[in-house]
């Protein structure tokens, strides 16, 4: 899997259409507007992930699990496919990266499960102007 893999697999699960990379992130569009997109890389956009996926976040054993979870036999328990877990040791102990990748994981396993293909990039053309 290529670094960028997990974020176009992630924009999927969120619904965002990717129009280019530009050095570390994405340029997206939710439909009605443009702009850079890297939850892996920044804070507001992982947050903003969660929120639009509906995940839950959950420290233990040293560090953090991101996804869905569901209320079963009176128990809270996460989503089969729909979590990821990443140790904070494994991220020199930043909580914050630990947490922006568990979310990333858990995005694109879902982004994953809902087929190819992956996202569509493309550039948009104006109006008079043709490709070179």
């Amino acid at each position: 899997m290529t670094d960028r893999e997990p974020l176009e697999l992630a924009a999927k699960a969120a619904g965002y259409e990717v129009l280019d990379w530009y050095g570390e992130r994405y340029t997206t569009t939710d439909g009605d507007r443009l702009f850079p997109w890297n939850p892996l890389a920044d804070d507001g956009d992982a947050f903003r992930l969660e929120t639009d996926l509906s995940f839950s976040a959950i420290e233990w054993a040293g560090g953090i699990e991101v996804g869905e979870y569901e209320i079963s036999d009176g128990k809270l328990r996460p989503v089969a496919g729909r979590t990821a877990y990443v140790k904070f040791d494994d991220h020199a102990g930043d909580k914050r990266e630990a947490r922006r990748l568990a979310g990333l994981r858990a995005a694109a396993e879902i982004g994953r499960a809902m087929g190819w293909p992956m996202v569509r990039f493309h550039h948009k053309q104006e109006e008079g102007n043709e490709p070179i």
